[in-house]
Protein backbone atom coordinates (compact mmCIF):
# COMPACT_ATOMS: atom_id res chain seq x y z
CA UNK A 1 0.00 0.00 0.00
CA UNK A 2 2.97 2.45 0.87
CA UNK A 3 3.66 3.05 -3.07
CA UNK A 4 0.21 3.91 -4.28
CA UNK A 5 0.39 7.32 -5.82
CA UNK A 6 -1.54 10.15 -6.10
CA UNK A 7 -2.19 12.22 -9.74
CA UNK A 8 -1.69 16.06 -8.82
CA UNK A 9 -2.84 18.89 -11.39
CA UNK A 10 -0.86 22.12 -10.82
CA UNK A 11 -2.28 24.73 -12.63
CA UNK A 12 0.08 27.62 -12.18
CA UNK A 13 0.33 31.11 -13.90
CA UNK A 14 3.45 29.93 -16.19
CA UNK A 15 2.71 26.21 -16.58
CA UNK A 16 0.01 23.78 -15.68
CA UNK A 17 1.87 20.36 -14.63
CA UNK A 18 0.17 16.50 -14.57
CA UNK A 19 2.24 15.31 -11.79
CA UNK A 20 2.61 11.06 -10.53
CA UNK A 21 3.56 11.48 -6.68
CA UNK A 22 4.13 8.34 -4.44
CA UNK A 23 1.65 8.65 -1.44
CA UNK A 24 4.11 6.80 0.91
CA UNK A 25 7.27 8.91 0.55
CA UNK A 26 6.33 12.23 -1.37
CA UNK A 27 8.83 11.31 -4.59
CA UNK A 28 7.30 12.30 -7.91
CA UNK A 29 7.32 9.33 -10.17
CA UNK A 30 6.89 11.71 -13.18
CA UNK A 31 5.41 15.12 -14.44
CA UNK A 32 4.61 16.64 -17.88
CA UNK A 33 4.26 20.46 -18.62
CA UNK A 34 2.44 22.37 -20.54
CA UNK A 35 3.31 25.91 -21.05
CA UNK A 36 0.51 28.78 -20.57
CA UNK A 37 0.18 31.18 -22.79
CA UNK A 38 -0.74 34.63 -21.43
CA UNK A 39 -2.36 37.51 -23.44
CA UNK A 40 -1.06 40.86 -22.57
CA UNK A 41 -3.23 43.86 -23.17
CA UNK A 42 -2.94 47.77 -22.48
CA UNK A 43 -3.55 49.59 -18.84
CA UNK A 44 -1.92 46.42 -17.22
CA UNK A 45 -4.30 43.77 -18.48
CA UNK A 46 -3.22 40.15 -18.22
CA UNK A 47 -5.67 37.68 -19.78
CA UNK A 48 -5.80 33.46 -20.69
CA UNK A 49 -7.98 31.43 -22.40
CA UNK A 50 -9.98 29.14 -20.19
CA UNK A 51 -10.21 26.79 -23.03
CA UNK A 52 -6.98 26.40 -23.94
CA UNK A 53 -6.18 26.15 -20.19
CA UNK A 54 -8.54 23.22 -19.73
CA UNK A 55 -6.96 21.85 -23.30
CA UNK A 56 -3.37 22.02 -21.66
CA UNK A 57 -4.89 20.13 -18.42
CA UNK A 58 -6.14 17.26 -20.70
CA UNK A 59 -2.79 17.28 -22.65
CA UNK A 60 -0.61 17.36 -19.49
CA UNK A 61 -2.69 14.28 -18.11
CA UNK A 62 -2.81 12.60 -21.50
CA UNK A 63 1.00 12.43 -22.10
CA UNK A 64 1.66 11.50 -18.57
CA UNK A 65 -0.62 8.27 -18.97
CA UNK A 66 1.14 7.73 -22.22
CA UNK A 67 3.77 6.84 -20.41
CA UNK A 68 2.15 5.35 -17.65
CA UNK A 69 -0.51 3.82 -18.60
CA UNK A 70 -1.10 0.92 -15.96
CA UNK A 71 -1.30 3.56 -13.53
CA UNK A 72 -3.17 2.50 -10.43
CA UNK A 73 -4.53 6.16 -8.48
CA UNK A 74 -5.08 6.79 -4.68
CA UNK A 75 -6.69 9.66 -5.58
CA UNK A 76 -6.63 13.14 -7.77
CA UNK A 77 -5.49 16.43 -6.02
CA UNK A 78 -5.17 20.09 -7.08
CA UNK A 79 -3.17 23.27 -6.67
CA UNK A 80 -4.38 26.08 -8.38
CA UNK A 81 -3.36 29.38 -9.05
CA UNK A 82 -5.41 32.47 -7.48
CA UNK A 83 -7.17 35.68 -8.00
CA UNK A 84 -8.73 34.44 -11.29
CA UNK A 85 -11.85 35.59 -12.68
CA UNK A 86 -13.87 33.68 -15.11
CA UNK A 87 -17.52 35.08 -16.04
CA UNK A 88 -19.53 32.32 -17.13
CA UNK A 89 -23.13 31.44 -18.05
CA UNK A 90 -26.00 28.96 -17.06
CA UNK A 91 -24.06 26.16 -18.53
CA UNK A 92 -20.62 27.11 -17.10
CA UNK A 93 -19.58 28.38 -20.89
CA UNK A 94 -16.75 31.24 -20.79
CA UNK A 95 -18.01 34.67 -21.36
CA UNK A 96 -14.92 36.45 -21.65
CA UNK A 97 -11.25 35.38 -20.91
CA UNK A 98 -9.87 34.71 -17.71
CA UNK A 99 -8.53 37.63 -15.93
CA UNK A 100 -5.52 36.65 -14.32
CA UNK A 101 -3.41 37.29 -10.79
CA UNK A 102 -1.51 39.80 -11.48
CA UNK A 103 -3.71 41.93 -14.06
CA UNK A 104 -3.79 45.44 -12.45
CA UNK A 105 -6.48 47.16 -14.43
CA UNK A 106 -8.94 47.73 -11.97
CA UNK A 107 -6.87 50.39 -9.63
CA UNK A 108 -9.52 52.91 -10.14
CA UNK A 109 -11.98 50.05 -8.77
CA UNK A 110 -10.07 49.31 -5.98
CA UNK A 111 -9.74 52.87 -4.90
CA UNK A 112 -13.53 52.96 -4.70
CA UNK A 113 -14.03 50.28 -2.58
CA UNK A 114 -10.69 51.67 -0.13
CA UNK A 115 -13.25 54.96 -0.06
CA UNK A 116 -16.11 53.05 0.27
CA UNK A 117 -15.66 50.10 2.41
CA UNK A 118 -12.68 51.84 4.39
CA UNK A 119 -9.38 50.31 4.69
CA UNK A 120 -9.64 49.37 8.17
CA UNK A 121 -12.80 47.65 7.47
CA UNK A 122 -11.71 46.04 4.43
CA UNK A 123 -8.54 44.26 5.87
CA UNK A 124 -10.64 43.08 8.67
CA UNK A 125 -13.46 41.44 7.30
CA UNK A 126 -10.86 40.03 3.72
CA UNK A 127 -7.85 39.42 5.77
CA UNK A 128 -5.40 41.81 3.50
CA UNK A 129 -5.20 45.50 1.72
CA UNK A 130 -7.56 46.00 -1.21
CA UNK A 131 -5.09 45.83 -4.17
CA UNK A 132 -6.35 46.23 -7.94
CA UNK A 133 -5.16 42.66 -8.31
CA UNK A 134 -8.09 41.43 -6.03
CA UNK A 135 -10.94 39.87 -7.91
CA UNK A 136 -13.58 41.99 -5.89
CA UNK A 137 -11.68 44.91 -7.89
CA UNK A 138 -11.85 42.86 -10.82
CA UNK A 139 -15.71 42.28 -10.74
CA UNK A 140 -16.45 45.75 -10.24
CA UNK A 141 -14.49 46.95 -13.48
CA UNK A 142 -16.37 44.19 -14.92
CA UNK A 143 -19.61 45.48 -13.70
CA UNK A 144 -18.35 49.35 -15.04
CA UNK A 145 -16.87 48.34 -18.34
CA UNK A 146 -18.85 45.19 -19.58
CA UNK A 147 -21.92 45.71 -18.22
CA UNK A 148 -23.37 42.63 -21.12
CA UNK A 149 -21.24 40.55 -19.86
CA UNK A 150 -21.18 41.23 -16.34
CA UNK A 151 -25.49 40.79 -16.54
CA UNK A 152 -25.32 37.83 -18.55
CA UNK A 153 -23.11 35.95 -15.90
CA UNK A 154 -24.49 33.47 -14.01
CA UNK A 155 -21.27 32.74 -11.86
CA UNK A 156 -18.11 34.22 -11.41
CA UNK A 157 -16.12 31.34 -11.15
CA UNK A 158 -12.10 31.39 -10.81
CA UNK A 159 -10.02 28.23 -12.07
CA UNK A 160 -10.78 25.69 -9.34
CA UNK A 161 -14.54 25.58 -9.66
CA UNK A 162 -13.94 25.79 -13.98
CA UNK A 163 -12.27 22.76 -13.89
CA UNK A 164 -14.30 20.94 -11.43
CA UNK A 165 -17.27 21.63 -13.53
CA UNK A 166 -15.48 20.36 -16.57
CA UNK A 167 -14.63 17.42 -14.81
CA UNK A 168 -19.05 17.32 -14.20
CA UNK A 169 -18.53 17.40 -10.36
CA UNK A 170 -20.71 20.75 -9.72
CA UNK A 171 -19.70 24.17 -8.15
CA UNK A 172 -17.00 23.61 -5.51
CA UNK A 173 -14.65 25.89 -3.68
CA UNK A 174 -12.71 25.31 -0.99
CA UNK A 175 -11.81 27.75 1.73
CA UNK A 176 -8.26 28.80 0.28
CA UNK A 177 -9.49 29.67 -2.67
CA UNK A 178 -13.15 31.00 -1.99
CA UNK A 179 -11.03 33.47 0.21
CA UNK A 180 -9.01 34.46 -3.15
CA UNK A 181 -12.21 35.44 -4.13
CA UNK A 182 -11.89 38.19 -1.53
CA UNK A 183 -15.40 38.39 -0.71
CA UNK A 184 -15.49 35.86 1.73
CA UNK A 185 -15.74 36.84 5.51
CA UNK A 186 -12.62 35.11 7.00
CA UNK A 187 -13.74 35.02 10.32
CA UNK A 188 -17.14 33.56 9.37
CA UNK A 189 -16.42 31.82 6.52
CA UNK A 190 -19.47 33.17 4.84
CA UNK A 191 -19.66 36.11 1.76
CA UNK A 192 -19.78 39.38 3.21
CA UNK A 193 -22.71 41.43 2.62
CA UNK A 194 -20.92 44.46 2.78
CA UNK A 195 -18.62 43.67 -0.06
CA UNK A 196 -21.21 42.20 -1.91
CA UNK A 197 -23.15 45.60 -2.23
CA UNK A 198 -20.46 47.45 -2.83
CA UNK A 199 -19.30 45.47 -5.74
CA UNK A 200 -23.09 44.56 -7.28
CA UNK A 201 -23.06 40.94 -6.88
CA UNK A 202 -25.10 38.39 -5.01
CA UNK A 203 -24.51 35.05 -3.19
CA UNK A 204 -25.47 33.01 -5.50
CA UNK A 205 -23.44 33.70 -8.59
CA UNK A 206 -20.21 33.55 -6.80
CA UNK A 207 -19.83 30.14 -6.43
CA UNK A 208 -20.98 26.72 -4.84
CA UNK A 209 -20.93 25.38 -1.24
CA UNK A 210 -17.40 25.77 -0.11
CA UNK A 211 -15.43 23.03 1.80
CA UNK A 212 -12.46 21.89 3.60
CA UNK A 213 -9.73 21.33 0.91
CA UNK A 214 -9.76 17.72 1.67
CA UNK A 215 -13.25 17.33 0.96
CA UNK A 216 -13.86 14.47 -1.83
CA UNK A 217 -16.12 16.14 -4.15
CA UNK A 218 -16.57 12.73 -6.21
CA UNK A 219 -15.07 9.99 -8.50
CA UNK A 220 -14.13 10.22 -12.03
CA UNK A 221 -13.40 7.55 -14.60
CA UNK A 222 -12.14 10.28 -17.29
CA UNK A 223 -10.34 13.48 -17.10
CA UNK A 224 -11.71 15.36 -20.14
CA UNK A 225 -10.91 13.29 -23.13
CA UNK A 226 -8.69 10.76 -21.14
CA UNK A 227 -9.91 7.67 -20.22
CA UNK A 228 -8.66 6.16 -16.18
CA UNK A 229 -8.80 2.32 -15.90
CA UNK A 230 -10.53 2.46 -12.36
CA UNK A 231 -12.54 4.99 -10.45
CA UNK A 232 -10.50 7.87 -9.29
CA UNK A 233 -11.67 9.89 -5.99
CA UNK A 234 -11.16 13.43 -6.72
CA UNK A 235 -10.12 15.85 -3.65
CA UNK A 236 -11.00 19.97 -3.95
CA UNK A 237 -7.12 21.01 -3.24
CA UNK A 238 -6.40 23.97 -2.73
CA UNK A 239 -4.73 27.88 -3.33
CA UNK A 240 -1.07 27.11 -4.57
CA UNK A 241 0.35 29.58 -2.04
CA UNK A 242 -0.77 26.91 0.77
CA UNK A 243 -0.30 23.85 -1.47
CA UNK A 244 3.22 25.08 -1.52
CA UNK A 245 3.54 26.13 2.03
CA UNK A 246 2.40 22.47 3.25
CA UNK A 247 4.58 21.19 1.05
CA UNK A 248 7.68 22.56 2.75
CA UNK A 249 6.84 21.38 5.82
CA UNK A 250 5.33 23.68 6.90
CA UNK A 251 2.04 22.93 8.59
CA UNK A 252 -0.51 23.53 11.36
CA UNK A 253 0.67 23.46 14.20
CA UNK A 254 4.31 23.55 14.12
CA UNK A 255 6.05 26.25 14.97
CA UNK A 256 9.65 28.30 14.86
CA UNK A 257 9.79 27.86 11.17
CA UNK A 258 8.72 30.21 8.19
CA UNK A 259 7.99 28.75 4.84
CA UNK A 260 9.50 30.67 1.73
CA UNK A 261 7.68 29.77 -1.83
CA UNK A 262 10.12 30.77 -4.35
CA UNK A 263 8.15 31.11 -8.04
CA UNK A 264 6.31 33.32 -10.21
CA UNK A 265 5.36 34.72 -6.78
CA UNK A 266 8.02 35.23 -4.01
CA UNK A 267 6.16 34.20 -0.93
CA UNK A 268 6.72 33.97 2.68
CA UNK A 269 4.00 32.36 4.85
CA UNK A 270 3.18 30.33 7.81
CA UNK A 271 -0.11 29.06 9.82
CA UNK A 272 -1.39 30.75 12.56
CA UNK A 273 -4.09 31.32 15.22
CA UNK A 274 -6.99 33.98 15.24
CA UNK A 275 -5.23 36.78 17.10
CA UNK A 276 -2.79 36.85 14.13
CA UNK A 277 -6.54 38.07 12.47
CA UNK A 278 -6.24 41.39 15.14
CA UNK A 279 -2.63 42.23 15.65
CA UNK A 280 -1.04 41.67 11.96
CA UNK A 281 1.69 43.72 10.93
CA UNK A 282 2.13 46.06 7.85
CA UNK A 283 0.90 44.61 4.15
CA UNK A 284 0.45 41.17 5.27
CA UNK A 285 -2.27 38.85 4.84
CA UNK A 286 -4.38 36.23 6.83
CA UNK A 287 -6.06 33.96 5.02
CA UNK A 288 -8.02 30.74 5.28
CA UNK A 289 -6.64 27.72 6.05
CA UNK A 290 -6.94 24.33 4.05
CA UNK A 291 -9.50 23.05 7.03
CA UNK A 292 -12.44 25.54 8.80
CA UNK A 293 -10.12 26.27 11.58
CA UNK A 294 -7.25 27.31 10.10
CA UNK A 295 -5.47 30.50 9.63
CA UNK A 296 -2.62 31.40 7.27
CA UNK A 297 -0.54 34.58 7.77
CA UNK A 298 1.55 35.43 4.42
CA UNK A 299 3.09 38.21 2.17
CA UNK A 300 4.29 37.49 -1.36
CA UNK A 301 6.67 39.90 -3.79
CA UNK A 302 6.14 39.56 -7.68
CA UNK A 303 8.63 38.03 -9.16
CA UNK A 304 8.04 36.41 -12.46
CA UNK A 305 6.46 39.46 -14.28
CA UNK A 306 9.88 41.35 -13.73
CA UNK A 307 12.07 38.36 -14.41
CA UNK A 308 10.28 37.86 -17.60
CA UNK A 309 10.50 42.01 -18.67
CA UNK A 310 14.00 41.15 -17.93
CA UNK A 311 14.28 38.75 -20.22
CA UNK A 312 11.93 39.97 -23.09
CA UNK A 313 13.53 44.11 -23.21
CA UNK A 314 17.25 43.25 -21.79
CA UNK A 315 18.83 39.57 -22.28
CA UNK A 316 20.04 38.75 -25.79
CA UNK A 317 20.06 35.68 -25.17
CA UNK A 318 16.97 34.59 -23.21
CA UNK A 319 17.22 30.93 -23.65
CA UNK A 320 20.41 30.74 -21.76
CA UNK A 321 19.66 33.74 -19.29
CA UNK A 322 19.46 31.73 -16.25
CA UNK A 323 22.33 29.39 -16.91
CA UNK A 324 24.28 32.80 -17.70
CA UNK A 325 23.52 34.94 -14.98
CA UNK A 326 23.77 32.17 -12.00
CA UNK A 327 27.66 32.43 -13.35
CA UNK A 328 28.24 36.13 -13.25
CA UNK A 329 25.98 37.49 -10.69
CA UNK A 330 27.43 38.31 -7.21
CA UNK A 331 25.43 38.99 -4.16
CA UNK A 332 27.88 40.55 -2.31
CA UNK A 333 26.02 43.62 -0.94
CA UNK A 334 28.60 46.32 -2.92
CA UNK A 335 26.52 47.17 -5.86
CA UNK A 336 24.98 50.65 -6.37
CA UNK A 337 21.96 49.71 -8.90
CA UNK A 338 18.47 49.82 -6.80
CA UNK A 339 15.75 47.97 -8.51
CA UNK A 340 11.93 49.36 -6.93
CA UNK A 341 9.05 47.88 -7.78
CA UNK A 342 5.32 48.96 -6.59
CA UNK A 343 3.28 45.68 -7.37
CA UNK A 344 -0.55 46.73 -7.30
CA UNK A 345 0.49 49.40 -10.08
CA UNK A 346 3.15 47.70 -11.39
CA UNK A 347 5.70 50.65 -11.64
CA UNK A 348 9.16 49.97 -11.59
CA UNK A 349 12.03 52.11 -11.32
CA UNK A 350 15.77 51.71 -11.89
CA UNK A 351 18.16 53.64 -9.60
CA UNK A 352 21.75 54.21 -10.16
CA UNK A 353 21.91 53.06 -13.59
CA UNK A 354 24.91 54.80 -15.94
CA UNK A 355 26.62 53.74 -19.57
CA UNK A 356 28.90 51.51 -17.31
CA UNK A 357 25.84 49.32 -16.10
CA UNK A 358 26.49 45.72 -17.34
CA UNK A 359 23.33 43.47 -17.95
CA UNK A 360 24.18 41.16 -15.42
CA UNK A 361 24.10 44.05 -12.45
CA UNK A 362 20.46 44.82 -14.02
CA UNK A 363 19.41 41.16 -13.37
CA UNK A 364 21.10 41.32 -9.95
CA UNK A 365 19.26 44.82 -8.91
CA UNK A 366 15.65 42.88 -10.07
CA UNK A 367 16.75 40.04 -7.77
CA UNK A 368 17.60 42.29 -5.15
CA UNK A 369 14.72 44.06 -4.94
CA UNK A 370 12.49 41.29 -4.85
CA UNK A 371 14.15 39.67 -2.23
CA UNK A 372 13.80 42.96 -0.36
CA UNK A 373 10.81 43.18 -0.62
CA UNK A 374 10.43 39.62 1.23
CA UNK A 375 12.99 40.93 4.07
CA UNK A 376 10.05 43.96 4.52
CA UNK A 377 7.42 41.06 4.84
CA UNK A 378 9.92 39.04 6.95
CA UNK A 379 10.05 41.43 9.44
CA UNK A 380 6.20 41.99 9.53
CA UNK A 381 5.73 37.98 10.00
CA UNK A 382 7.79 38.30 13.17
CA UNK A 383 6.49 41.24 14.88
CA UNK A 384 3.17 39.78 13.97
CA UNK A 385 3.96 36.42 15.47
CA UNK A 386 5.75 37.96 18.65
CA UNK A 387 8.78 35.34 17.58
CA UNK A 388 12.10 34.91 15.55
CA UNK A 389 11.99 32.22 13.15
CA UNK A 390 14.75 29.73 13.79
CA UNK A 391 15.02 28.79 9.77
CA UNK A 392 13.19 29.27 6.28
CA UNK A 393 12.17 26.48 4.54
CA UNK A 394 12.93 27.47 0.82
CA UNK A 395 11.14 25.36 -2.11
CA UNK A 396 10.16 26.07 -5.68
CA UNK A 397 11.49 27.19 -9.11
CA UNK A 398 13.50 29.89 -7.93
CA UNK A 399 15.01 27.83 -5.01
CA UNK A 400 17.44 25.81 -7.48
CA UNK A 401 19.68 28.85 -7.36
CA UNK A 402 22.40 28.21 -4.87
CA UNK A 403 23.33 32.27 -5.47
CA UNK A 404 20.24 33.21 -4.33
CA UNK A 405 19.61 31.02 -1.60
CA UNK A 406 22.94 32.14 -0.16
CA UNK A 407 21.80 35.89 -0.81
CA UNK A 408 18.43 35.02 1.08
CA UNK A 409 20.27 33.67 4.19
CA UNK A 410 23.04 36.56 4.10
CA UNK A 411 19.57 39.28 3.76
CA UNK A 412 17.17 37.59 6.40
CA UNK A 413 20.29 36.63 8.86
CA UNK A 414 18.70 32.79 9.14
CA UNK A 415 19.34 29.42 8.60
CA UNK A 416 17.26 28.64 4.46
CA UNK A 417 16.63 25.20 4.50
CA UNK A 418 16.13 24.11 0.29
CA UNK A 419 13.68 21.21 0.78
CA UNK A 420 14.65 18.19 -1.92
CA UNK A 421 11.56 18.29 -3.62
CA UNK A 422 11.27 21.56 -6.11
CA UNK A 423 7.88 21.00 -6.68
CA UNK A 424 6.19 22.20 -3.25
CA UNK A 425 2.83 22.49 -4.60
CA UNK A 426 2.26 19.61 -6.22
CA UNK A 427 3.20 17.85 -3.09
CA UNK A 428 1.33 19.92 -0.94
CA UNK A 429 -1.73 19.11 -3.17
CA UNK A 430 -0.53 15.27 -2.73
CA UNK A 431 -0.44 16.13 1.14
CA UNK A 432 -4.29 17.35 0.47
CA UNK A 433 -5.60 14.82 -1.52
CA UNK A 434 -3.29 11.60 0.65
CA UNK A 435 -5.38 13.05 3.64
CA UNK A 436 -8.85 13.81 1.80
CA UNK A 437 -8.91 9.44 0.37
CA UNK A 438 -7.72 8.50 4.32
CA UNK A 439 -3.87 7.28 3.63
CA UNK A 440 -2.87 10.20 6.01
CA UNK A 441 -4.98 11.37 9.04
CA UNK A 442 -3.54 14.68 9.16
CA UNK A 443 -1.00 17.14 7.64
CA UNK A 444 1.70 16.25 10.39
CA UNK A 445 1.72 12.62 9.67
CA UNK A 446 1.70 13.43 5.71
CA UNK A 447 4.70 15.95 6.35
CA UNK A 448 7.12 13.80 8.37
CA UNK A 449 6.68 11.14 5.23
CA UNK A 450 6.59 13.35 2.54
CA UNK A 451 8.61 16.36 3.25
CA UNK A 452 12.59 15.84 3.11
CA UNK A 453 15.29 18.17 3.84
CA UNK A 454 18.01 19.16 1.69
CA UNK A 455 20.87 22.04 1.61
CA UNK A 456 21.35 24.37 4.20
CA UNK A 457 22.60 27.62 3.67
CA UNK A 458 24.05 29.66 6.53
CA UNK A 459 24.36 33.56 6.72
CA UNK A 460 27.91 34.89 6.26
CA UNK A 461 28.51 37.71 8.57
CA UNK A 462 30.21 40.09 6.91
CA UNK A 463 27.99 39.79 3.30
CA UNK A 464 25.04 40.12 6.18
CA UNK A 465 26.34 43.87 7.25
CA UNK A 466 26.51 44.75 4.46
CA UNK A 467 23.49 43.24 2.99
CA UNK A 468 21.98 45.08 6.16
CA UNK A 469 23.11 48.66 5.25
CA UNK A 470 22.06 48.39 1.70
CA UNK A 471 18.54 46.89 2.37
CA UNK A 472 17.95 50.28 4.25
CA UNK A 473 18.70 52.17 1.61
CA UNK A 474 16.76 50.22 -0.69
CA UNK A 475 13.94 51.05 1.73
CA UNK A 476 14.32 54.74 1.89
CA UNK A 477 14.17 54.81 -1.70
CA UNK A 478 11.25 52.76 -2.04
CA UNK A 479 9.53 55.08 0.58
CA UNK A 480 10.39 58.28 -1.36
CA UNK A 481 9.34 56.61 -4.48
CA UNK A 482 6.14 55.34 -3.65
Amino acid sequence: MRDQTLLVLDSGTSNVRAVLVKAGTGEIVRKVSVKNHWIEGKEGRWEMEPEILWEHAQSAVEELFRQQADEKLLGLGFSFFGDSLIPVDENCKPLSNLIMAFDTRAWAEAAYLREEIGERAFQEIVGGPCLSMLVCSKLLWLRKNEPQIFQKARYFLHIQEYILGKLGLGVHADYTMANRKTMLDIRKREWSDRLMKAVGVEAERLGGDIQASIYTAGKIERFGRVLFNQEVPVVLGAHDSECGILGLGVVPGKEGILGNISGTYEMLGCFANEASLKQKEGVLECGCGPTRDSVILNGSSIAGAYVTWYQRQICRCPEKMFSEMEEKVCYDGKGELFFLADDDRRGSILCGLDSSTQAEQIYQAVIEGITFKLKTLLDDLERTKRETFESIVCGGGGSSSDRWMQFKADLFRRKVVRVDQAEVSALGAAMIAAIGVGYYQNFSEAASCMVHPGKIFTPDTERSKRYQKKYGMWREKYEQSF
